[in-house]
């Protein structure tokens, strides 16, 4: 994907509108007509829009019944694409309000440094026996 084209990927902060033009747009392992879709089915291996589904829906079952759909004429590309829109634009929606409530005083409490209660001398000797175990 070229970093410059804002068009080549789906970022956090684009609108549901953006999503869909993305998602419409995007690469898929349809076939030529929709004849020939529903005689050969789909490649999910090159689809864009059930790649995107691997890592953003939570169902393993809903997934695998979308790519046997998908891949045995059943399930259309543009079926495919509605779907991840959905997916995508619910996902994406419920982060972009989670945001909103973030103020600068939790990110102030987030980034403030703090003493790790967390003992490096532990770490030391485990290195340090590992060291004389295995290189001596």
């Amino acid at each position: 994907m070229s970093a410059s084209d804002a068009n080549s990927a789906i970022f956090l902060t684009d609108t549901p509108e953006q999503i869909t033009g993305k998602v419409i747009h995007a690469f898929n392992g349809g076939k030529d007509t929709v004849e020939e879709h529903r005689v050969k089915g789909g490649d999910c291996e090159v689809d864009v829009s059930y790649q995107y589904l691997r890592y953003f829906m939570d169902d393993e079952e809903r997934l695998e019944q979308i790519r046997q759909d998908y891949t045995s004429e059943k399930l259309l590309t543009g079926e495919l694409k509605t779907i991840l829109i959905e997916v995508v634009q619910t996902l994406f929606t419920k982060h972009q309000e989670r945001r909103k409530e973030v103020t600068m005083d939790i990110v102030r409490q987030f980034m403030t440094p703090r003493q790790f209660s967390f003992h490096y001398w532990f770490i030391f000797m485990i290195l340090k026996t590992s060291k004389e175990k295995y290189f001596s």
